[in-house]
């Protein structure tokens, strides 16, 4: 597959965090903050965030975002955002160790 057809490819952008404990409250500004970025920016074709349920194998990860961009143009307009710009402060603020983070193209979807 040449270049540019790859460049076509949706793209996922998951993000691994190890936060603080957060009031419900607090995660609901979280969430709503989210869900405003979709339609604030372009690009972002789906965005979930949450926490996680599975504690006994998450090795200490307590909650994942994961966007769906229309191809990889698209992550450094998402980078750069001012709504993402503001997340990633608000993520830093009750972080405990920096997040990790996977982008990758869509190889085939089933």
């Amino acid at each position: 597959m040449s270049q540019s057809d790859s460049e076509k490819r949706p793209i996922e952008h998951v993000v691994l965090f190890k936060f603080k404990d957060i009031s419900a409250d607090y995660y609901a500004s979280i969430q709503q903050q989210v869900r405003n970025m979709k339609d604030t920016m372009e690009g972002i074709l789906e965005i979930s965030f949450g926490k996680t349920f599975t504690t006994e194998r998450s090795k200490g990860y307590t909650h994942g975002l994961r966007a769906k961009l229309i191809n990889r143009e698209y992550l450094p307009v998402y980078a750069m955002h001012d709504s993402h710009l503001k997340l990633v402060e608000l993520f830093n603020s009750i972080r405990l160790e920096p997040p990790v983070a996977l982008d990758w193209e869509y190889e085939f979807v089933v």
